[in-house]
């Protein structure tokens, strides 16, 4: 088997991840992939790969830094979220927050969550009316754009690109999210 066609892509189980599995597999025809969905109870087991890249699209699964440490080449993120919005719910974090622009990242994958060096970013304006179906719908168009981009590199064997953008420090959590979505339940419902 020729290692350079060893890529373990990990994803959730939307449309724009299973485009952007059948662009990575028709390039590495040997990819191995794990769909998974946050609350999922079953949890892949990993230990059995080893290869080059891991590329993870969309994906909640957290990876044990012992299984991104078998990738030779590297382990990337495609996180739906600029880098304002470590972790989970970047979508009603930034309409809560009434940001302007949105993005999402590429970066590389250690052992904190969403926190590796970031690779690029590509930010669009958020629309007016947006909602937060909306901002993840249009969220995962541009990190199949960005998936693009950096699989063009990949393919040609050439260095990933460094950003000079950093993250910001706060990692919003499940219950984060939890919080602020009860938190907004009862200010629409007090009449």
């Amino acid at each position: 088997m020729n290692k350079k066609n060893r890529i373990f892509f990990i994803a959730d189980n939307s449309v724009f991840s299973k485009t952007a599995y059948d662009c990575v597999s028709r390039f590495f025809p040997q990819t191995r992939s794990v769909f998974w969905e946050y609350g999922n109870s079953h949890v892949p087991f990993l230990d059995d790969w080893e290869g080059e890249w891991i590329i993870s699209f969309k994906s909640d699964l957290v990876l044990p830094p012992r299984i991104f440490k078998k990738a030779t080449r590297a382990a990337i993120n495609f996180h739906p979220a600029p880098p304002k919005y470590r972790g989970i719910g970047g979508y009603f974090w930034a309409l809560h927050n009434a940001d302007k622009m949105y993005g999402v990242t590429c970066h590389h994958m250690i052992k904190e969550i969403d926190y590796g060096h970031i690779i690029a970013t590509r930010y669009f304006p958020i629309l007016e009316g947006e909602t937060p179906t909306t901002l993840k719908a249009r969220a995962g168009v541009y990190c199949l754009s960005l998936l693009n981009e950096i699989l063009e590199q990949i393919i040609q064997e050439k260095e990933l690109p460094l950003s000079e953008e950093s993250w910001e420090k706060k990692l919003y959590t499940h219950e984060d999210l939890k919080n602020l979505l009860r938190h907004n339940y009862k200010l629409e419902n007090t009449g």
